[in-house]
């Protein structure tokens, strides 16, 4: 208890001395949004419980996720992610380098993996970027639908020894119920949900197909900073789903491009750039109930 007294002491103690030290915004001319480095207050970490078939309602999907938490802005990602992109650089390296076609293949996308990330920035208005990679590139999708509207109840519950508040909202086609604490000054949680008082600890929807729960939360270091990726390119969904089905068709042959002048990526997911896929490191088979329902 005292050292979860601690965190909620240090959070707020950081918010009131940032105070009156405004973020450094520039334009990035290849994206022309508002950016800045930001110093990572803390790290949030989630446990995803989400039922992706409902064809398979005993197969539950799990993954643990981050939220970096700054002053004013958050990013939120698979920690899964993080590990897995660390390694498929070393194995795209190791590819161009011309393995012989005879070598196990590298599978360089991981189907177990949400490659999903969220960027939101809380002033003046909390906008929500969708951070998408699809090989080399990095495409950002600003979220188009308006801001939640939650009704805060007057039930509360205690979660690893914060005193939470309960509040329902619609996100996307689903209705979540957050359980969220004003101890934690910081209007940001998981994915898209976000604006209540306070930070979002768990959430989940009607339905309990979609459950996130509060791991544990750890102090950021004093040189992790936050920020959108200075290379993204501004995209509409529907822009990038267009990308992203070219990259579908022949995802080696994408990366061969990507990659320029001698790159020979053999495989990604057992597609070979020339033949048929290896069956037995398809990817796996379209989501039955995505997250998102609009």
């Amino acid at each position: 208890m005292k050292f979860k007294i601690y965190i909620c002491v240090v959070l707020t103690a950081t918010m009131i001395l940032y105070k009156g030290n405004s973020q450094s915004n520039v334009v990035n001319k290849r994206n022309n949004s508002p950016i800045g480095k930001e110093q990572i207050i803390s790290k949030v970490f989630y446990d995803l419980v989400y039922l992706k078939y409902k064809s398979l309602p005993d197969n539950l999907y799990k993954e643990e996720f981050i939220l970096e938490l700054g002053k004013t802005t958050s990013m939120f990602i698979s920690y899964s992610y993080i590990l897995r992109d660390s390694a498929r650089q070393k194995a795209v390296e190791a590819q161009a380098n011309q393995i012989p076609l005879d070598q196990p293949l590298i599978n360089l996308l991981s189907a177990n993996v949400s490659n999903d990330q969220f960027y939101t920035l809380s002033n003046p208005s909390n906008q929500v970027i969708q951070i998408q990679h699809i090989a080399t590139s990095t495409y950002l999708i600003a979220d188009t639908v308006g801001a939640i509207q939650w009704k805060v109840l007057d039930s509360t519950r205690d979660i690893q020894g914060y005193l939470c508040q309960k509040a329902s909202g619609e996100s996307h086609g689903r209705n979540y119920t957050a359980w969220f604490c004003i101890d934690l000054p910081y209007n940001f949680g998981p994915r898209r949900l976000n604006g209540l008082p306070g930070l979002i600890l768990e959430a989940y929807d009607d339905q309990r197909e979609i459950l996130y729960t509060l791991n544990h939360i750890e102090q950021a270091r004093q040189d992790e900073k936050l920020e959108l990726p200075p290379d993204g390119i501004k995209a509409t969904y529907k822009e990038y789903k267009k990308v992203l089905s070219v990259f579908e068709k022949d995802p080696a042959a994408f990366w061969n491009k990507s990659l320029g002048q001698g790159a020979k990526i053999h495989a990604v997911n057992g597609r070979r750039a020339k033949g048929p896929a290896d069956p037995k490191n398809a990817t796996e088979k379209p989501i039955e109930n995505p997250i998102d329902l609009k």
